[in-house]
């Protein structure tokens, strides 16, 4: 048995390029056996709350093998994530940090990231998200498949009280349904941000004016004529905005990215807000039966979404950068519970 792509049938990694996948030789089995050689990479700015649980998470939690990379792209940080991260590192060979000086946005500091993994396999995840535990291996299943190229995990917000709580599930809810209903219909090409995976070859740069660097790939693994996966038990927490005025600033940006990304490359995000109407309505009129409660928080999302494209539509005319480095929202920087 091997811990690395070897063990996976050649047909799992084809269709890409058969020659960029790294073949190790065999080694003893272990309890992660079977693995393909695993690169994770974190873009982080100012995460010291977050940085800290979610790397013991992976090394603890996730049973990766020992020829796994974790790589953590510290994009101008001015707290403590940097040397939080260098302690681990420190600790343990797998964890490996880049530094950029000035803060210059995710792009750049996703394309450092992909310009110096060397697994068969890239994971991206999230400074301010927790995988629950196996939840990347069940990714890496999934990828097994031969039309596969890239599979997301399940968005679930950190249990809390509250309307704004409510908020957030109904968003993250409606947003998971949307994917499981194009994954099942073997039509998406978007992949949610906070936990993928996707084969070497997917992607291999995203243009640095690009905001939403999820719906890019996404778009790029549907153009390889590959298959976008979802798993809803293959969970990442994540805390949501605790305030209307953060909602709204991130919705906004999500969704001028999703714009930015149709005028980057001419294809429509496969999202909620801009796919065709008999998808959106039967996934609406779906969804709504099974979650028939929520009903006063989905019209509340409603003006909310209304607001946040406006705004974002605004933006768009305006030719505006202002998204290309993110506004922080603070309360989503919380401490995992």
């Amino acid at each position: 048995m091997y811990e690395n792509v070897e063990a996976y049938p050649q047909s799992a990694f084809s269709g890409i390029e058969d020659n960029s996948f790294r073949l190790l030789r065999p080694i003893r089995c272990t309890p992660t056996a079977g693995w393909p050689r695993v690169s994770i990479g974190i873009c982080a700015y100012n995460e010291e709350s977050t940085i800290g649980p979610l790397l013991s998470n992976l090394l603890t939690e996730q049973g990766l093998p020992a020829d796994a990379e974790v790589l953590v792209a510290c994009d101008g940080c001015t707290d403590k994530t940097e040397e939080v991260t260098r302690s681990f590192s420190e600790k343990d060979s797998r964890v490996t940090m880049f530094t950029q000086p000035e803060r210059e946005g995710k792009a750049r500091a996703l394309n450092r990231l992909l310009n110096s993994y060397t697994g068969a396999v890239f994971i991206h995840l999230d400074a301010d998200h927790m995988p629950s535990k196996g939840a990347i291996r069940r990714l890496l299943h999934l990828l097994e498949q031969a039309d596969a190229g890239a599979a997301q995990a399940c968005q679930t917000p950190i249990e809390r009280n509250g309307f704004m709580a409510r908020i957030g599930v109904t968003f993250s809810s409606l947003h998971n349904h949307t994917q499981q209903y194009f994954t099942g219909r073997a039509i998406a090409r978007h992949l949610g941000g906070g936990l993928f995976a996707m084969k070497r070859g997917v992607c291999d740069q995203v243009p640095e004016d690009i905001v939403n660097d999820d719906a890019y790939i996404g778009i790029a693994c549907d153009r390889k004529n590959l298959r976008i996966m979802f798993d809803e038990n293959a969970k990442v927490h994540f805390h949501s905005p605790h305030t209307v005025p953060e909602l709204l600033a991130q919705r906004r940006r999500v969704v001028f990215g999703h714009l930015n990304v149709q005028r980057e490359t001419g294809v429509v995000p496969m999202v909620l807000e801009m796919c065709p109407l008999k998808h959106r309505l039967r996934i609406l009129n779906d969804w709504l039966s099974r979650n028939p409660t929520v009903l006063p928080y989905f019209l509340a999302c409603v003006l909310l979404e209304v607001y946040a494209n406006m705004r974002a539509r605004i933006d768009l005319l305006r030719k505006t950068d202002q998204h290309k480095v993110w506004v922080i929202a603070k309360t989503t920087k919380l401490p995992p519970a």
